[in-house]
């Protein structure tokens, strides 16, 4: 998926950097542009992330499903990307991956998962002296640091 001014532009010129075929599509009423890379041999994630390092003007996002063979793989890659889209947004990250936040993103479209893990790891930080506050920083800071424990 890829949202902003000039993302279909960029999407043909990533495509003719990547010796691709484009198939771009904006749905009536979607601010998003839904693309496919599509060629004989196999394009890995990985080479579609570093051909759109730096190649992208600040005003686009852009996320990446898995790539997958046919229509059914087209269809759960294109799930994924726009999955991760207001993933992408709120964490202010220009490229993003679906695997990097695939549980997130469950998590976000399934309102029974969200109130279970907060009822099971979140609430019982709250019976600590501070009411969880000590906690709920630290949990915070690690996640804005993407993970990253030093």
């Amino acid at each position: 998926m890829a949202r902003g001014d000039g993302a279909d532009d960029s999407m043909r010129e990533l495509a003719k950097q990547l010796d691709r075929r484009l198939l771009a599509d904006q749905l009536e009423g979607e601010p998003a542009w839904s693309c496919w890379l599509g060629g004989r041999s196999k394009l890995g994630t990985e080479g579609a992330l570093r051909q759109l390092q730096g190649a992208l003007p600040d005003s686009i996002t852009v996320t990446l499903g898995e790539p997958g063979e046919g229509v059914t793989g087209w269809r759960l890659s294109h799930r994924q990307a726009k999955a991760a889209l207001p993933i992408a947004e709120a964490r202010g990250r220009q490229i993003l991956r679906y695997a990097d936040v695939a549980v997130l993103a469950s998590i976000m479209r399934d309102d029974l998962g969200a109130t279970s893990l907060r009822e099971i790891y979140i609430e019982p930080l709250k019976a600590s002296q501070d009411g969880g506050k000590a906690w709920i920083d630290t949990l915070r800071a690690y996640f804005a640091s993407e993970r990253n424990i030093s």
